[in-house]
Protein backbone atom coordinates (compact mmCIF):
# COMPACT_ATOMS: atom_id res chain seq x y z
CA UNK A 1 0.00 0.00 0.00
CA UNK A 2 3.00 2.31 1.16
CA UNK A 3 4.19 1.89 -2.91
CA UNK A 4 1.30 2.80 -4.43
CA UNK A 5 0.99 6.31 -2.36
CA UNK A 6 4.78 6.59 -2.91
CA UNK A 7 4.14 6.28 -6.77
CA UNK A 8 1.49 8.14 -6.97
CA UNK A 9 3.24 11.06 -4.87
CA UNK A 10 6.32 10.87 -7.36
CA UNK A 11 3.96 11.22 -10.75
CA UNK A 12 2.39 14.20 -9.27
CA UNK A 13 5.42 15.51 -8.30
CA UNK A 14 7.03 15.14 -11.79
CA UNK A 15 3.89 16.32 -13.73
CA UNK A 16 3.84 19.14 -11.20
CA UNK A 17 7.32 20.36 -12.06
CA UNK A 18 6.98 18.73 -15.67
CA UNK A 19 4.22 21.82 -16.79
CA UNK A 20 6.42 24.50 -14.84
CA UNK A 21 9.72 23.45 -16.49
CA UNK A 22 7.79 24.08 -19.76
CA UNK A 23 6.81 27.19 -19.16
CA UNK A 24 10.14 28.09 -18.41
CA UNK A 25 11.32 26.81 -21.18
CA UNK A 26 9.09 28.91 -23.55
CA UNK A 27 9.84 31.48 -21.52
CA UNK A 28 13.32 31.37 -22.40
CA UNK A 29 13.24 31.07 -26.07
CA UNK A 30 11.25 33.60 -25.93
CA UNK A 31 13.99 35.69 -24.33
CA UNK A 32 16.33 34.40 -26.54
CA UNK A 33 14.65 35.49 -29.54
CA UNK A 34 14.24 38.79 -27.86
CA UNK A 35 17.89 38.67 -26.78
CA UNK A 36 19.43 38.09 -30.82
CA UNK A 37 16.57 40.48 -32.24
CA UNK A 38 17.99 43.76 -29.74
CA UNK A 39 21.73 42.21 -31.24
CA UNK A 40 21.22 42.64 -34.58
CA UNK A 41 19.46 45.75 -33.94
CA UNK A 42 21.88 47.51 -31.94
CA UNK A 43 24.92 45.95 -33.84
CA UNK A 44 23.75 47.43 -37.19
CA UNK A 45 22.12 50.77 -35.54
CA UNK A 46 24.77 51.89 -33.30
CA UNK A 47 25.84 54.44 -35.61
CA UNK A 48 22.49 56.00 -34.85
CA UNK A 49 23.65 57.38 -31.45
CA UNK A 50 26.21 59.68 -32.94
CA UNK A 51 23.31 62.54 -34.90
CA UNK A 52 20.94 61.44 -32.05
CA UNK A 53 23.19 62.81 -29.20
CA UNK A 54 24.29 65.72 -31.18
CA UNK A 55 20.68 66.06 -31.41
CA UNK A 56 20.04 65.49 -27.81
CA UNK A 57 22.73 67.98 -27.07
CA UNK A 58 21.63 70.47 -28.84
CA UNK A 59 17.99 69.82 -27.91
CA UNK A 60 18.78 70.01 -24.09
CA UNK A 61 21.90 71.98 -23.97
CA UNK A 62 24.82 71.26 -21.99
CA UNK A 63 23.81 69.40 -18.99
CA UNK A 64 20.22 70.84 -19.13
CA UNK A 65 21.23 74.28 -19.52
CA UNK A 66 19.23 74.88 -22.86
CA UNK A 67 20.80 78.36 -23.26
CA UNK A 68 23.99 76.54 -23.73
CA UNK A 69 23.42 74.66 -27.23
CA UNK A 70 26.67 75.38 -28.33
CA UNK A 71 28.56 73.19 -25.67
CA UNK A 72 25.46 70.46 -25.68
CA UNK A 73 25.96 70.31 -28.98
CA UNK A 74 30.25 69.62 -29.13
CA UNK A 75 29.28 67.51 -25.99
CA UNK A 76 26.95 65.83 -27.85
CA UNK A 77 29.42 64.84 -30.66
CA UNK A 78 31.83 63.29 -27.69
CA UNK A 79 28.61 61.43 -26.23
CA UNK A 80 27.78 60.29 -29.82
CA UNK A 81 31.21 58.46 -30.06
CA UNK A 82 31.04 56.97 -26.73
CA UNK A 83 27.25 55.75 -26.87
CA UNK A 84 27.79 54.35 -30.86
CA UNK A 85 30.57 51.87 -29.27
CA UNK A 86 29.15 51.07 -26.47
CA UNK A 87 25.75 50.20 -28.11
CA UNK A 88 27.74 48.53 -30.99
CA UNK A 89 29.69 47.13 -28.59
CA UNK A 90 26.78 45.43 -26.40
CA UNK A 91 25.10 44.48 -29.47
CA UNK A 92 27.73 42.21 -30.43
CA UNK A 93 27.66 40.57 -27.81
CA UNK A 94 23.64 40.45 -27.31
CA UNK A 95 24.42 38.47 -30.93
CA UNK A 96 27.32 36.39 -29.37
CA UNK A 97 25.77 35.23 -26.01
CA UNK A 98 21.89 34.96 -27.12
CA UNK A 99 21.75 31.71 -26.25
CA UNK A 100 22.77 32.58 -22.41
CA UNK A 101 19.88 33.68 -20.04
CA UNK A 102 19.90 37.37 -18.30
CA UNK A 103 18.28 38.94 -15.71
CA UNK A 104 14.25 39.94 -15.38
CA UNK A 105 15.65 43.30 -15.49
CA UNK A 106 18.92 45.41 -15.75
CA UNK A 107 18.27 47.65 -12.84
CA UNK A 108 21.24 48.52 -10.92
CA UNK A 109 23.68 46.69 -13.69
CA UNK A 110 26.34 48.66 -15.46
CA UNK A 111 25.83 52.41 -16.50
CA UNK A 112 21.99 52.94 -17.84
CA UNK A 113 21.91 54.11 -21.42
CA UNK A 114 19.34 57.17 -22.57
CA UNK A 115 16.73 54.17 -24.31
CA UNK A 116 16.44 50.88 -25.25
CA UNK A 117 17.40 51.82 -28.75
CA UNK A 118 19.00 55.26 -30.17
CA UNK A 119 16.53 56.58 -31.79
CA UNK A 120 14.61 57.11 -28.85
CA UNK A 121 14.41 59.94 -26.26
CA UNK A 122 14.82 58.00 -22.98
CA UNK A 123 15.72 59.98 -20.11
CA UNK A 124 18.83 61.41 -19.64
CA UNK A 125 21.30 60.33 -16.59
CA UNK A 126 24.04 62.46 -14.72
CA UNK A 127 27.35 61.45 -15.92
CA UNK A 128 28.95 62.13 -12.20
CA UNK A 129 26.10 60.03 -10.54
CA UNK A 130 23.93 57.92 -12.97
CA UNK A 131 21.57 56.16 -10.20
CA UNK A 132 19.65 59.60 -9.60
CA UNK A 133 18.25 60.35 -13.13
Amino acid sequence: MTRVIVCTLTIAVVLLFGTTAYAASDELLSGMGQKFLRGVVNTFTGWIELPAQVYKGYTHGFMGDENNKIVGTVAGIFAGVWHTAGRTISGMGDLAGFWAADPKDNEDIGMPLDAEYAWQDGRSEDLFNPKSG
